[in-house]
């Protein structure tokens, strides 16, 4: 090929370098959100998923359970329908996860077509699902993927129904149709919901002169709240939960961790190097703004941008103020449910800083971008350790004693995860403990004060002290290694355990892509430790 060639080829094939390359990340990250879906074990909120969606009583026993719960009941209806047909294995019950996760980045990027370009599109999908949030929430049995979409169509319907407005159209009834079913089933699908709801409602009627639009956008959203009301009152009235005894907090030092965790979970110095590229790129051309991309709408852009951050930010706000005025509620993954209202801010800098300044420079900075986005690739390659609490792999190895065989195994209550009631206490044996062990005896739930001092333990350990069944106790969450150690000290101090040599055996989780170590061991399995019989080599010395 002659040089005139490769130049025109150059010229032909650079502008597109960009987007092939933000678009072929992004198809990367999408791809993984289905890789290692089972590498993992449950964690214990997806474990109490599986309680209250894994049974054949159908929607009916999924209601009754789910007002055991502070989460309203969509996500559990549409996961029950779900593992009908597919089963609940990891895979199965993730894979759900995994399609609404990248189905929100899709309904994104289609929903925002001729309002951003495409590589800023692109662009805004990639800092989505690079980040951690994403990154754990698309294989999490619980109800934030399922709320992400529902939020990427919320955004995306106000987009729809802004448009139509500015193109003079007949009412859009199918948009308006389509901002109220997201906005009710994201609101009974986590009630921060309702807050993001609330405030794109609220951005839509006072942005909007439309009188029929402002009244059936408000009448929707008296009726969404409605029914989320009555639904809290419900919650209120069956709950087994203690709302103000559990892990939420309401004091600055409180709100300040919750978000450094929003910080963490989007933030890390990829993004911070590629938001810096784009905000250089606007300050050396300032004064000189850049012109809207063919294909875009520079005022409906700005005009989600800014409603989104919007929602977002307010949702936060009105979180806090539940918090301090209702019920203890506030923390980084509730906010986090606004995610996709965030998603056209990071869509409209990268149109701001580079539009259509020409292919050179577009070129250049956007591979710029891509270029610091890149190593983020290095985090995939976590989908394949163990990242969760280890119940599989604690509970195959306390089944895979054949001394405990049949054997009563005491576990240790999850303390801070519900109150040490009857109910609590069945759910951890059956549903927690119970869901991988398979070693043939019965789980009793201790708390780590009781396996101290409970009298009736006295008959199981002592001949455990001597030989048999080593096992003493099992615990899986809340018990870091502080606590291990302290119930391990605790069962070596009780009487007929006196000259046994306790031991925690640990099951440690690798750590996932915002943490810089290990998250610890999860898992202690607390035995009695058997003498090491000596070598053949060892005894042949002795003679």
């Amino acid at each position: 090929m002659d040089r005139p060639a490769l130049i025109a080829l150059a010229r032909t094939w650079a502008p597109r370098l960009p987007s092939l390359a933000l678009g072929g990340l992004l198809a990367i990250y999408l791809a993984f959100a289905f890789r290692g879906l089972s590498t993992s074990s449950y964690w214990i909120d997806e474990l109490f998923t599986l309680f209250v969606v894994d049974h054949h009583g159908g929607w009916s026993e999924v209601m009754a359970r789910a007002l055991t719960d502070t989460h309203p009941p969509a996500y559990y209806l549409a996961l029950n329908g779900w593992i009908a047909l597919f089963g609940s294995s990891e895979a199965a019950v993730r894979s759900l996860s995994a399609l609404c996760a990248t189905g929100a980045v899709i309904v994104f990027i289609g929903g925002t077509r001729g309002v951003y370009s495409l590589r800023a599109r692109l662009f805004a999908g990639l800092l989505a699902t690079g980040s951690a949030w994403w990154f754990m929430q698309s294989q999490n049995g619980r109800n934030y993927a399922f709320c992400m979409l529902a939020s990427a169509v919320l955004a995306t319907a106000a987009v729809a129904i802004r448009r139509r407005l500015a193109l003079g159209g007949p009412f859009p009834a199918r948009a308006v149709g389509a901002l109220a079913a997201a906005g009710l089933i994201g609101s009974l699908g986590h009630f921060y919901m309702l807050l993001q709801t609330g405030m794109i409602f609220a951005a839509l009627i006072l942005t909007t002169r439309d009188r029929r639009v402002q009244a059936t956008v408000a009448a929707a959203g008296l009726a969404i709240l409605a029914v989320t009301l009555a639904y809290i009152h419900a919650l209120r009235a069956h709950t087994l939960q203690d709302f103000a005894a559990l892990w939420f907090g309401k004091d600055w030092a409180f709100f300040q961790m919750e978000l450094n965790g929003v910080w963490q979970d989007l933030m890390d110095w990829t993004v911070g190097a590629a938001l810096a590229v784009l905000v250089l790129a606007m300050m050396v051309w300032r004064g000189r703004a850049a012109q809207t991309p063919g294909g875009a709408d520079r005022g409906l852009g700005d005009w989600i941008a800014a409603a989104g951050l919007f929602a977002a930010i307010a949702a936060a706000l009105l979180g806090v103020i539940v918090t301090l005025v209702y019920t203890p509620s506030f923390s980084d993954q509730n906010v986090l449910v606004a995610f996709p209202l965030i998603w056209p801010g990071a869509a409209w800098l990268y149109d701001a800083a580079l539009g259509s300044r020409g292919p050179p420079w577009e070129t250049a900075i956007g591979l710029a971008v891509v270029a610091c986005l890149a190593p983020r690739l290095g985090d995939l390659e976590r989908r394949d350790v163990q990242r969760m609490e280890d119940w599989r792999g604690s509970a195959a190895y306390v089944s895979g004693l054949a001394a405990c065989r049949g054997q009563d195994i005491p576990v240790v209550l999850p303390f801070r995860f519900g109150p040490s009631t009857p109910f609590f206490r069945r759910l951890a044996e059956v549903d927690f403990f119970g869901r991988y062990y398979r070693g043939g005896g019965s789980l009793k739930a201790f708390l780590p004060d009781e396996l101290a001092r409970d009298p009736t333990l006295k008959p199981l350990y002592a001949p455990r002290a001597h030989g048999g069944c080593p096992v003493l106790a099992w615990s899986v969450h809340d018990v870091g290694p502080p606590d291990a150690e302290r119930i391990r000290a605790a069962l070596a101090a009780r009487h007929e355990l006196a000259g046994a040599k306790v031991v925690a055996h640990g099951f440690p989780s690798d750590f996932g892509p915002n943490d810089d170590a290990p998250n610890g061991d999860w898992a202690y399995v607390y035995e009695v430790a058997r003498p090491v019989p000596p070598s053949p080599a060892h005894r042949l010395r002795v003679r």
